[in-house]
């Protein structure tokens, strides 16, 4: 009885070796996944990011969140930077999207670039929005603080609370590049926001890492404001971004004013005197 045992144990243990779904499930093993996303924004422990538009993962979600753990330390990740991530099973129907088991995340290689900043210019030369380096601009007001970056070729300037100047909103920041004729675009703050919804086509897009609506007025071929934040009218305050006349701007002004965009940050939960400035210059 004792040998009968021993044996019946020693047949056990190879089952648990050679055959682990007989003793935890018949499941089918999960598929591995692969696709590349741009850091929004890091927290604490995790990244907002943002999957390439060809993926398909794009399909289920414009934003997922992941954790950092597990991530090699260096070299350190930032906004901005594309990583590859692969990841065992499904996309969780969360909001952002999660993933069921990430299995790696790393740092793209720099050649990958779904979504260029750059392209050539008149004279055939790559040309990168940020190669220069680029400057925070800033302004304060009592609903709070806005923030964008701006790179060389472009003029910024912070207009406070009470300016008389300001073209729409109670302050905020006018944008325009340096080698367009006119136009501008205001990145303003407000306490009301109203829009007329004939003619009108809204659209929901992802910038400045968050949710944002696009609105179009008689198919006109660029957009005629964008309104950032859920819009809730329990909102204190609410953040537009505001064409102003800037039907003279080429396509290249257009697609750099949205990369721009994507840059700012809003800080409206504490409201301060109201100031406009600069900080130092970050440099790539």
């Amino acid at each position: 009885m004792r040998r009968g045992n021993k044996t019946a144990g020693i047949c056990l243990l190879l089952l648990l070796f050679l055959v682990p779904e007989a003793i935890y499930g018949c499941g089918q093993k999960k598929e591995v996944h692969l696709f590349h996303a741009r850091i929004l924004e890091i927290r604490e422990g995790t990244m907002l990011v943002e999957p390439d538009q060809g993926s398909e993962e794009a399909r289920s979600s414009d934003a997922f969140l992941v954790n950092i753990k597990g991530m090699a330390p260096s070299p350190e990740p930032k906004e901005g930077d594309w990583l590859e991530i692969t990841y065992r099973g499904g996309i969780q129907e969360t909001s952002p999207a999660r993933l069921d088991q990430v299995v790696s995340i790393v740092i793209a290689d720099r050649s990958f670039a779904p979504e260029k900043e750059s392209g050539p210019d008149e004279a055939g030369e790559d040309r990168n929005l940020w190669e220069n380096g680029r400057e925070r601009i800033s302004v304060a007001g009592s609903l709070g603080e806005i923030s964008v970056d701006v790179p060389k070729g472009w003029k910024a300037e912070a207009y406070g609370e009470g300016q008389e100047d300001m073209t729409y909103g109670l302050y905020g920041i006018a944008l325009e590049p340096e080698d367009a004729a006119s136009g501008r675009v205001w990145l303003v703050v407000t306490d009301f926001f109203g829009v007329c919804g004939t003619g009108l086509a809204a659209e929901e897009i992802s910038l400045a890492g968050g949710r944002a609506v696009m609105g179009t007025y008689d198919d006109h071929k660029h957009w005629d404001y964008i309104t950032f934040g859920d819009g809730s009218p329990a909102a204190p305050a609410q953040v537009i971004a505001m064409n102003e006349d800037c039907s003279s701007w080429e396509e290249k002004h257009w697609e750099e004013i949205m990369s721009i965009l994507d840059t700012a940050v809003f800080d409206l939960s504490a409201a301060e005197a109201g100031s406009a400035g600069k900080e130092n210059p970050k440099e790539e």
